[in-house]
């Protein structure tokens, strides 16, 4: 065990790291399914299975820029969990119209909360120095209201 104390940046940094990495893993495994199921149909989901293979890979390069700090790797995350919402989205609704029921609980963690939790944690101001983005407009307006505005102190033997 490491004596070096973390900020909290860095630990928030390093579990959305973790947490991509676990999506990477999942989507590791459904490339090995979909890998099975295109030589067990004669290569009809080709593209089905290059896709997500692709994807299973950018997923698990990912976290090592997480933890460099690295300003592209944490766009790329960003831009990845709002696509794996998106996904997520349509098949829970397609999953609540068609077949009248939800997702079961693992494909819920996978594909709905890890990414809300990883987005959350990216966005949250005492990260986004860490990777060198400059603070919203919203959020450099919250920090003007809440610094008290200095008053001028007089100096001994000046004049009004």
């Amino acid at each position: 065990m490491s004596s070096r104390r973390l900020r909290p940046a860095d630990e928030l940094i390093d579990l959305a790291a973790i947490l991509v990495f676990v999506q990477g893993l999942v989507a590791f495994v459904a490339a090995i399914e979909i890998g099975i199921v295109t030589a067990a149909m004669g290569g009809i989901t080709v593209a089905s299975f290059a896709l997500t293979g692709l994807a299973a890979i950018v997923t698990l390069a990912l976290p090592r820029g997480l933890r460099r700090r690295s300003r592209r790797a944490r766009k790329t995350v960003v831009v990845l969990q709002v696509l794996w919402l998106f996904s997520a989205t349509v098949d829970l609704l397609l999953a609540l119209f068609l077949a009248r029921r939800g997702l079961e609980p693992v494909p819920t963690i996978t594909r709905i909360i890890i990414p809300i939790v990883v987005f959350r944690i990216l966005r949250r101001p005492q990260v986004r120095p860490v990777f060198g983005v400059k603070p919203s407009r919203r959020e450099r307006r919250q920090m003007s209201r809440t610094e008290p505005e200095a008053e001028p102190v007089a100096m001994a033997g000046a004049l009004p």
